[in-house]
């Protein structure tokens, strides 16, 4: 998991969390990852910069969709 704060000048307007786990990929052949912990300030600029970079991070790891939202389960 990799977590990333937007921030407009010295305040944070948004966070997300990129997740990738690896248990289900290997369980379903997969290479699917996942985003969550998503919140923002009513800024569509920012937003989509969030969604952007947690994507681009999840294709650095090896996954070709993002789904979403998705949080951690009772068994993590």
């Amino acid at each position: 998991m990799q977590l990333f704060v937007a921030r407009r000048g010295s305040a944070d307007v948004g966070r997300i969390a990129a997740i990738v786990d690896r248990a289900h990929n290997e369980f379903h052949g997969e290479k699917t990852a996942f985003f969550g912990f998503f919140e923002c300030e009513n800024d569509p600029e920012a937003a989509a910069a969030l969604l952007e970079r947690a994507d681009q991070w999840l294709r650095g790891q090896g996954c070709d969709r993002m789904v979403g939202p998705a949080d951690f389960t009772t068994n993590d």
